[in-house]
């Protein structure tokens, strides 16, 4: 019985361990939120306000009002489904989303958005 308890024990902790050890990087992207942003309009301290920082910004050329931000969010899936990918031969659920906004004088100049996977 004792030995059953702890073969149990070890299979939940090993389970645990498995499940949680690949983790999402960047900011998850709202995409009902991207579909609102509007060229033109829309500011930066808006963006800001929603989003939280970008992950990295760039000026355009000399222009210190060119200014473009990259928001990036990627979840490569759970290690126990990349476990279980090694013996079904299934790639385990992952997702990418990026956008990249370009302002000009504070507000919304361009921007695109992409996304792959299933969201998680």
């Amino acid at each position: 019985m004792r030995l059953m308890l702890s073969v149990f024990a070890a299979i939940t902790v090993a389970t645990l361990v498995i499940s949680g050890c690949v983790t999402s990087y960047g900011t998850k992207v709202d995409a009902d939120y991207v579909s609102k942003i509007e060229r033109g309009k829309t500011t930066k301290a808006e963006i800001k306000a929603h989003m939280g920082n970008p992950q990295s910004t760039m000026n355009s050329g000399s222009a210190v009002d060119n200014e473009t931000w990259v928001y990036e969010y990627v979840n490569p899936g759970s290690l126990s489904s990349m476990v279980v990918a090694d013996f079904t031969g299934k790639r385990p659920a992952s997702s990418a989303q990026s956008l990249t906004i370009t302002f000009s004088g504070g507000v919304v100049k361009d921007y695109t958005f992409t996304e792959s996977g299933r969201p998680n």
